[in-house]
Formats: structure tokens, C-alpha cells, sequence
């Protein structure tokens, strides 16, 4: 921060030389800010915090594995009748496979319908 507020001192004047004294931030808080967040976004670095970094991978992984199975539930002779439009979505982070309105008690949870019953 000290470094940043030195190099913009002609823009902004009120944070530069002595008032920049106010903004001391201690070492240790500086030391976790250093190297926070991913380079040019606002997220946080999973090499900083590796726990991060690992639970971002297992999410990655398990997505993956989610993809793989509503892709074999599409493609699966048995349940493809049961399966309207032929693809799916995701709302509000779930994954969702449109069912013909005739299957909907057979098949799984009905979590909404759309207007066309679907």
C-alpha cells in the first residue's frame, strides 16, 4: 500500500507524505494483504491461501464428475423419453433436466415447471 500511495502522490495528493503516516498498516496484516488476490481481479489467491486453492480444485472436479452423469442421463436410452428438448440447464446452481409433463411422478424431484408444464 505504501509503495502504491508513494507512486500516485501527484494524484492524490491528501494520501501522500506526512498523511500517509495515518495509513501505517502493521506488518503482519501487510504480509497477508501482499500477494492476496489473483492478479488484476478481485478474487483471492488460492496459491496465497492453498486451502482455497484446493477446495476451488475439488469444486472443479466435482462439477466435472456432475457434467459427466447428466451427460450419461441424456444420452441413456431408457430415460431419453422421458426427457424433453434434449439438453439441460442450470438454474440457481442446480442442474436441471426438463422432463415431459407425463413423467414428471416417474422420474425424479419436480423443482419448478414452466408454462408449458415442462
Amino acid at each position: 500500500l505504501r509503495d502504491w500511495l508513494d507512486g500516485a502522490g501527484a494524484a492524490l495528493p491528501l494520501l501522500h507524505g506526512d498523511h500517509a503516516a495515518a495509513l501505517d498498516v502493521p506488518a503482519p496484516l501487510a504480509d497477508l494483504f501482499d500477494g492476496a488476490f489473483e492478479r488484476g481481479t478481485l478474487e483471492l489467491s488460492g496459491d496465497k491461501f492453498p486451502e482455497l486453492g484446493r477446495l476451488r480444485r475439488e469444486c472443479a472436479q466435482l462439477r466435472a464428475s456432475i457434467m459427466s452423469r447428466v451427460e450419461s442421463m441424456l444420452s441413456d436410452p431408457e430415460l431419453r423419453p422421458a426427457l424433453a428438448d434434449g439438453g439441460w440447464e442450470e438454474r440457481d446452481g442446480r442442474f436441471v433436466l426438463p422432463v415431459v409433463p407425463t413423467y414428471k411422478r416417474t422420474v425424479g424431484i419436480v423443482h419448478d415447471a414452466s408454462r408449458s408444464g415442462r
